[in-house]
């Protein structure tokens, strides 16, 4: 890793070459933030010595009774994984013919450029950027670019949300319960300190009316239903169809005789 300091007058901090041993310079001296969040300045693909951290000012945690109060570290949303033709996109693989990372101090843009060939030949010049917003203090932008070279290629890019982030092997954040109502998606957010839901922070997602786990579980332990009795994928696939359509008709079978009753929202329990 080298860094460029011959740009500094036109407000332009740059890296020249990658080097995977030495992530945590340039992640740090390239932070990005606006004053409520910040974070590290992590490539998309992911590396071993790496370390992704995502601060919002004025959140406030203790690990452990006898821990400092710390930002706790929040989910990672950066993190992105590249498959160029069946390879996965890493520099620590393949040739780098051309490589240059550039922060805008000025603008607040990182920029990411390079061209890359894939063991098996591919080559591609990929383009990432990212911006934190000053006007909107809760986004973040990033942008992807591939240009192939070489021919064409087939691209398959998987990005997420990781809450199983830590301060340094201590994790904040845990999995709470969650629950589907009316369309949104409601998720307890369990820390050290304290559990609480914030309807602020609510996923919108479509209607969800079945919640499938259950009815594994129930499919398992109250109907004994252990093992298939045929072993390719397809008949496995027949056999399952079968068994869910017949379940399907004995609910609704239930349903008719007033077994079981429509959902119709949640009910509050009324106190003495």
């Amino acid at each position: 890793m080298a860094m460029d300091y011959s740009r500094i007058g036109d407000w332009i901090l740059r890296e020249d070459c990658f080097d995977a041993e030495h992530l945590g310079k340039c992640e740090a001296v390239m932070s990005l933030g606006n004053g409520y969040l910040g974070f590290r300045s992590a490539t998309e693909e992911c590396y071993l010595g790496e370390t992704r951290d995502l601060l919002i000012n004025g959140t406030f945690n203790k690990f452990d009774p006898s821990a400092v109060t710390e930002l706790p570290n929040a989910a990672d949303m950066t993190a992105m994984e590249i498959r160029i033709n069946q390879e996965r996109f890493t520099l620590e693989q393949g040739t780098v013919d051309s490589y240059s990372r550039e922060l805008n101090i000025k603008t607040a843009e990182l920029k990411r450029e390079m061209i890359w060939t894939s063991p098996k030949g591919h080559k591609v010049k990929l383009m990432f950027c990212r911006v934190v917003s000053l006007n909107r203090l809760h986004d973040f932008v990033m942008q992807v670019e591939l240009t192939p070279l070489s021919g064409d290629i087939s691209v398959e890019l998987k990005s997420g949300i990781d809450g199983r982030v830590t301060n340094t092997g201590a994790q904040h954040f845990t999995d709470g319960d969650m629950r589907f109502y009316e369309g949104w998606k409601y998720t307890a957010v369990r820390t050290a300190a304290a559990v609480r839901i914030n309807p602020n922070v609510c996923i919108n997602t479509m209607p969800k009316r079945i919640q499938t786990e259950g009815h594994f579980g129930d499919i398992k332990e109250n109907e004994n239903f252990r093992r298939f009795n045929y072993r390719s994928g397809e008949k496995v696939y027949k056999e399952f169809m079968l068994y869910a359509i017949g379940r399907n008709i004995m609910k609704y079978h239930r349903f008719l005789h007033h077994e079981i009753k429509k959902y119709e929202g949640k009910q509050e329990k009324k106190t003495a």
